[in-house]
């Protein structure tokens, strides 16, 4: 295809989605015409918009599984994603943090052509292709300089409650290191989404901490990328095979407990000292050059046949 691709990301826009702005930044970069487009609009200004556009690719967010505050049921939108399917739109369906069951299923083999999942779980029941398709950085051409009122020791970013076995966990190991090294632990958990502060944070924190999930197979947290990606020392248990320990982040093991958990974290922080800088520019170039959202979407792209 000679011109540019029309393309549209059917969501939820007010929510900063590390998946729905990388999107937007590959298509751009790629000089396709992409626009977002809201499920939470009235139903007949959404149809309107795709009218409008005429797309060649939609990018879906938060559907089937819409929100509450949606104006009409996830179904409508289904339906409506499989008539752009007949006029020739390729739909392409995002699972990043799986849910336990899927609204709808009988309608997800005319609703989508592709699944990408950041697991491996089956999906037998929506009877499409899907491939595992993990998160990933936004491009960034060098690493950004240290920001002083962001400079700290380890650092956590991300939602800390105890209500769930994603939170629960991490939250508890929270709890033994801020008992353990105090103001050392910075925790950025506040009602502000600081997704787009990614490129000051990194370079400025020592260290960032993630946790995978081993109740998922195949999930990868969006930290394995985004901070290694922007220049940061990652200290992580699970990096799903993307990074090589000790050249693109560190290492931990989860214990026990959390009382174990914290005390690996803490030693994975001290060995990581001596290599800071090493791991920075390692961890930098490796996924700059393979884990960016433009490499994602140039997969996803091919997959539905516009290479």
């Amino acid at each position: 295809m000679k011109r540019p691709l029309r393309s549209v990301m059917l969501g939820n826009p007010s929510y900063l989605s590390a998946y729905a702005l990388g999107v937007g930044q590959a298509m751009s970069m790629l000089g396709h015409w992409h626009r977002p487009v809201s499920l939470l609009d009235d139903f007949d200004r959404v149809v309107r918009q795709l009218e409008e556009m005429r797309p060649d690719v939609i990018w879906t967010h938060m559907v089937p599984w819409v929100p509450r505050e949606a104006p009409v049921s996830g179904w409508v939108y289904l339906d409506l994603l499989a008539q752009w399917r007949k006029r020739g739109a390729r739909v392409l369906l995002h699972d990043g943090d799986p849910r336990s069951s899927t609204r709808h299923p009988h309608q997800m083999t005319a609703s989508f052509d592709l699944g990408l999942c950041n697991h491996s779980l089956e999906r037998a029941e929506w009877k499409i292709p899907v491939r595992r398709w993990p998160y990933a950085a936004m491009t960034q051409v060098e690493i950004g300089d240290p920001v002083e009122a962001l400079r700290c020791e380890l650092l956590f970013a991300g939602i800390v409650r105890k209500d769930d076995s994603l939170y629960s966990p991490r939250t508890d190991v929270l709890g033994v290191l801020r008992d353990r090294i105090g103001d050392r632990l910075t925790v950025r958990t506040g009602s502000v989404n600081d997704r787009m502060q990614v490129a000051d944070i990194a370079p400025s924190a020592r260290a960032v901490l993630g946790l995978g999930r081993p109740e998922v197979p195949g999930w990868v947290d969006t930290r394995v990328f985004q901070y290694p990606g922007a220049g940061g020392v990652l200290l992580h248990d699970d990096a799903g095979g993307f990074l090589e320990p000790g050249v693109h982040f560190v290492k931990f093991e989860r214990g026990g407990d959390a009382t174990a958990t914290a005390a690996n974290v803490l030693e994975a922080f001290d060995r990581a000292a001596p290599d800071e800088q090493r791991i920075r520019e390692q961890a930098f170039e490796y996924v700059q050059s393979r884990h960016t959202w433009f490499h994602r979407v140039l997969e996803a792209l091919a997959a539905v046949g516009f290479p």
